[in-house]
């Protein structure tokens, strides 16, 4: 496997370097900067190079996870590089994962995951629908067969609708023409849900909610959502009422992202009392950077 690697990479430079070699004898050759995927990098198309199929990030996150039932070191740090792929599968719809490596052991809880995925179309443009599979569960890379599957019928299935604001409403917080207002209203649907004394329910749940982001100036956003429950019977204790975050986030190939997000346990009121410690600390930040192969 290593000799493979090797074998690709070196071909990989020998075709960059014929490339700088071409584009030196021509003098009408026009160099692509900034580099738009690695095909441009290394001025080749072979391997799929170029062409947008694959795309994806390279992160390091941190959050704080608390262990009220610990007598000392209570506040542990979570450490976790992450790698992510996308594969275009046509158009819009793409096949996404998330891979975590967890550095602090100490600090993983049982709802640690470490890995996500997802087979969605997604479009961001106003008035336009999107819709997918989704699965943030704590996916374990020691699940065994069973486990997968019925982690599989725990995510959701979704429906979302983006429309933007009137124009002239725009207008009035518009900074420049890259401030940004979208409104999302989505649906979501499991088959198969873990309550919090680890009992799986097989009836389904439905969970529905309104976003909004506004990107303020050039990549620099705020975010915030409202969740709504139905059946209050299936609400777990670690669904929120909203969840907010914030950063900047450059979605252009090649380029960093720092942002901040805080996802479960939000309350109005009524917070569960195992959870009250809960709060901004224990958001998660990301520092990312983008790449297209």
């Amino acid at each position: 496997m290593y000799n493979l690697f090797k074998y690709i990479f070196f071909c990989l430079l020998l075709d960059a370097y014929s490339g700088h070699a071409q584009i030196a004898q021509d003098s009408t050759a026009l160099k692509i900067f900034p580099p738009q995927s690695m095909g441009d990098i290394f001025h080749s198309k072979k391997l799929l190079l170029g062409k947008g199929i694959f795309s994806g990030t390279i992160s390091y996150n941190f959050n704080r996870s608390v262990f009220m039932d610990s007598a000392d070191n209570k506040y542990r740090l979570q450490h976790s590089p992450g790698y992510s792929l996308k594969i275009k599968l046509y158009e819009e719809v793409s096949l996404s994962s998330t891979f975590f490596v967890q550095l602090n052991k100490k600090a993983v809880r049982p709802w640690t995951a470490d890995y996500f995925y997802s087979l969605k179309r997604f479009n961001w443009r106003p008035n336009t629908f999107s819709y997918g599979y989704e699965n943030y569960m704590n996916n374990k890379y020691a699940d065994d067969g069973e486990a997968v599957l019925q982690k599989f019928l725990q995510g959701y299935f979704f429906v979302s609708y983006n429309h933007g604001l009137p124009k002239k409403w725009i207008e009035t917080i518009r900074l420049d023409n890259t401030t940004r207002f979208t409104l999302t209203y989505l649906t979501r649907f499991a088959f198969k849900y873990t309550d919090e004394n680890l009992v799986l329910h097989d009836q389904g749940r439905l969970w529905l909610g309104v976003a909004a982001r506004y990107t303020i100036w050039k990549n620099i956003y705020t975010e915030g959502a409202m969740n709504f429950y139905p059946d209050k019977s299936k609400r777990l204790p670690w669904d929120p009422d909203f969840t907010y975050g914030f950063g900047y986030f450059d979605w252009r190939p090649f380029k960093f992202s720092i942002t901040y997000g805080n996802w479960v346990v939000n309350r109005f009121n009524n917070k569960p009392a195992q959870y009250n410690y809960y709060g901004f600390l224990d958001g998660n930040i990301q520092i990312s950077f983008n790449y297209v192969w």
